[in-house]
């Protein structure tokens, strides 16, 4: 068992690193195409822990016993690998992807050819869209109790990205620091009411939902606007680097809406004026 325990690990950590470099390239690789294409890897990323769960309920349905579920849990997950590996060799003979690529490649040999010396590494102009991911994720990540209703609404506001195309990139900070407001909000609410030592100041469920779908709404449009705003922020040259760089805030902002969860926690159990179940 000990064995087996072990081998789980260590593919569950090679698998996820190796997660983690596809999607990271995948964001370079779109960098270059027009912004609704990355919105798409947006809503894909979305999407999959919906298949997830389904494919999970398959297999757990399909039969009863816990060896034959788990196998073709796993064998679902490795035929998706292989898709993925796959879709990189079928892109690529792709004229659409031959096209953009083109373009990019003689964007930079104007560049060249143009004798410009003074080279920009891209961070200062993708700072602020950078930024603006941390502080989404960590605002929304933190009220983790709605996660499955915020992640359907993020994704639906994604797909209405081709519509709405406001604020501009220089003004998007504006709107995503405003979105802390829902941190108190979403606190005043009745969550874990067995274990807080806060009051609480709304009761009405209704209420609550429509916070939960306001900053769901908010977290997926203006997350993919400053995905979407970043490669186009710098010279074309530099457009990939700044996908992946993006993607990697992405992350970073993932990391710390999930870490502020626990200061979120121990704020509500351990530092109001009440004893748990006072109210």
């Amino acid at each position: 068992v000990m064995i087996f325990f072990i081998i789980t690990m260590i593919s569950v950590v090679i698998q996820n690193a190796a997660c983690g470099v596809y999607q990271n390239s995948l964001y370079g690789l779109v960098a270059i195409f027009p912004p609704q294409y990355t919105n798409a890897i947006l809503i894909g990323s979305n999407l999959c822990g919906i298949v997830v769960s389904i494919i999970d309920i398959i297999t757990l349905v399909a039969t009863n016993n816990i060896k034959a579920a788990a196998f073709f849990y796993f064998f679902a997950s490795l035929m998706a690998i292989l898709a993925c590996f796959g879709s990189l060799f079928v892109l690529e003979r792709l004229d659409f992807y031959k096209y953009y690529k083109q373009k990019a490649t003689e964007k930079m040999e104007k560049k060249k050819l143009s004798g410009m010396t003074k080279e920009k590494n891209g961070i200062n102009e993708i700072e602020l869209n950078a930024n603006c991911k941390i502080i989404e994720y960590t605002d929304t990540l933190n009220n983790d109790d709605a996660d499955l209703l915020e992640l359907n609404f993020q994704m639906k506001l994604r797909l209405y990205y081709s519509v709405f195309k406001k604020p501009q990139p220089k003004w998007l900070v504006v709107p995503v620091v405003v979105q802390a407001v829902f941190i108190p909000l979403m606190l005043s609410c009745n969550f874990r009411p067995e274990q807080r030592t806060w009051g609480i100041w709304i009761h009405d469920t209704w209420i609550y939902i429509a916070i939960v779908i306001t900053m769901s709404t908010c977290c997926g449009y203006f997350s993919s606007l400053a995905m979407m705003y970043a490669p186009k922020q710098v010279e074309a040259s530099k457009s990939t680097i700044a996908g992946m760089i993006t993607a990697l805030f992405l992350i970073f902002g993932v990391v710390c809406g999930t870490l502020f969860t626990f200061a979120v926690l121990w704020f509500i159990d351990c530092l109001g004026p009440l004893q748990p179940s006072e109210f």
